[in-house]
């Protein structure tokens, strides 16, 4: 589109200029337009929090050494406000699920289930204003209880040492606190003082099995494109693995998976290829599991 849409419009503008007066000679020679109306804070709003959450849960990813094509079993997203956590878990879901490979969200409103809340002073807005009651204010700030934190967040403000301090007085962490029974290489988190990101790190065997898949799925496209075939262009694929036991479960369980992402059947190859089939593309590939296949395409 990008050679052609230059012509196509000026030849649109030129057909209406025939109708406006006093426009410019070529569509090329106009300003873009302002925007007009009200922008939808809302949906600015609710694409912020979900970049916000992405970018907590690809941390611990990054600080777990857990790459994105490893799928993960559950994320928890921990906000006690119920609106955060319907843009997550409901609206933009499926956009979270596929940007990180988790399988599900478990949106919690319960902030302590999963952390201990702790409160500091932002002295850097308090220092100046409170002068020599900045320390008995500090201690009592300190010396909040989770009780007096919730209330503190939800009535936005609280009074400390007979002052009166609003959100920007108070800095509110979260810090993350393990269920019972996991342990660090089970379970991690990531926030930044408003929202919570839990990522469930233990593997099993369905989620391997999906991550070969979406590898093998992979393997095929690269073969494609290597080819220059076009999304119509029907072929055969072949596989061929060592972990024959490994490969022939993975074909059996992500079955749909498999041939919704290709729209054909994968066939696993007992034996050598067939010499009469006309091969187009062929190719060795290993997944993060060291499961190694060969992925080989044949005319129809």
């Amino acid at each position: 589109m990008a050679p052609f849409t230059p012509f196509f419009t000026e030849v649109l503008y030129q057909n209406m200029r025939r109708v406006c007066n006093g426009s410019e000679e070529s569509i090329h020679y106009c300003s873009f337009p302002e925007a007009e109306g009200k922008t939808e804070n809302k949906i600015e709003r609710s694409v912020q929090r979900m970049i916000t959450v992405i970018d907590l849960a690809r941390n611990i990813r990054d600080r777990q050494k857990k790459p994105i094509k490893d799928p993960l079993r559950e994320m928890i997203v921990v906000h006690p406000d119920a609106d955060f956590l319907n843009d997550i878990a409901t609206k933009l879901k499926q956009y979270v699920l596929d940007e990180l490979n988790v399988k599900t969200i478990v949106p919690c409103n319960d902030v302590l289930k999963y952390a201990d809340l702790r409160a500091e002073p932002n002295y850097s807005v308090l220092g100046r204003r409170l002068g020599r009651d900045m320390g008995a204010v500090a201690k009592g700030v300190k010396a909040m209880s989770q009780s007096d934190i919730l209330a503190f967040e939800e009535a936005g403000e609280a009074v400390v040492a007979m002052h009166s301090l609003k959100m920007t007085d108070i800095k509110v962490f979260r810090d993350f606190k393990r269920p019972l029974g996991m342990d660090a290489c089970d379970i991690d988190a990531a926030g930044d003082g408003d929202v919570l990101v839990i990522l469930d790190l233990r593997s099993d065997d369905s989620l391997r099995e999906s991550c070969v898949a979406r590898e093998i799925v992979s393997g095929v496209q690269k073969l494609r494109k290597r080819a220059s075939l076009e999304p119509k262009d029907a072929v055969n694929v072949y596989l061929e693995s060592p972990d024959k036991a490994v490969i022939q479960q993975v074909l059996k369980s992500q079955e749909k998976y498999i041939g919704d992402a290709l729209g054909s059947r994968v066939i696993f190859l007992m034996a050598a290829i067939d010499d009469e089939l006309q091969v187009i593309s062929e190719g060795n590939f290993r997944s993060i599991y060291k499961v190694t296949f060969r992925v080989i395409l044949t005319k129809c």
